[in-house]
């Protein structure tokens, strides 16, 4: 099975609730490829990385790993990942994640999103990528740089991403791989819908009838003035 070499360990999801699995048959990835010293030392692709499934887009994916695998397919078929929506204790890291990083990785994620939609160079999409393993592990991370350009990208979109809050109308989520030996954990930002609340069929014949009712009134009160006039 083709695989691509790009991060590390899996998530540990003893606090997070798995709310969903998530399949796909292939993905793509566009970025570049990179040099890794600590927390391990791998050389592998950075950038988002775009999972499908029968050809549809499922997530535009960012990675949390530095040592796993990205499969190049489903396993066998069967959902590789459950959804976690709270983040647990990622293995490498030495505490939880603080809820500044997580806000500030969430930031980052979509404003990675935004920069690759709107035709971000390979570059871009890398030095997002290396900001986000950089606020995940800290001094714990580092890498050989691409040039003091790209550590200056990498730095100025940490500086814009924290900001002390998460991003409006955007729900942070992990796939938390089934098998973490064959898969890496990847984080995904996903847009909050707002949808306004439909009545149940006994709430629209409630209302119909009380709509029904205040005609009523109004043409008995229309009516009653109107013979008072001409009385």
């Amino acid at each position: 099975m083709k695989k691509l070499l790009l991060a590390a360990a899996a998530l540990a999801a003893s606090s997070a609730a798995h709310a969903a699995t998530v399949d796909y048959d292939s993905y793509g990835w566009y970025g570049l490829a990179i040099q890794i010293d600590t927390p391990a030392n791998i050389y592998g692709g950075a950038g988002q990385i775009q999972l499908y499934n029968n050809g549809s887009l499922v997530a535009d994916a960012w990675c949390m790993d530095i040592a796993n695998y990205l499969t190049g397919s489903g396993l066998d078929g069967i959902a590789p990942y459950t959804q976690a929506t709270v983040a647990g204790r990622l293995s490498g890291v030495p505490t939880d994640l603080s809820q500044v990083q997580l806000n500030t990785i969430a930031n980052l994620v979509v404003n990675g999103n935004v920069a690759v939609q709107g035709g971000a160079s390979a570059s871009d999409s890398a030095a997002y990528q290396v900001a986000i393993w950089s606020v995940e592990y800290g001094s714990d991370f580092s890498y050989q740089s691409l040039g003091g350009a790209f550590a200056n990208q990498v730095s100025s979109f940490i500086e814009t991403a924290d900001v002390g809050s998460g991003p409006s109308g955007y729900s942070l989520s992990f796939f938390d791989p089934i098998d973490p030996v064959v898969s890496q954990t990847l984080v995904v930002a996903t847009p909050i819908v707002s949808t306004a609340a439909v009545p149940e069929a006994s709430t629209w014949a409630m209302m119909l009838a009380g709509f029904g009712g205040l005609g009523v009134m109004a043409f008995r009160r229309a009516r009653k003035s109107q013979i008072s006039a001409f009385a």
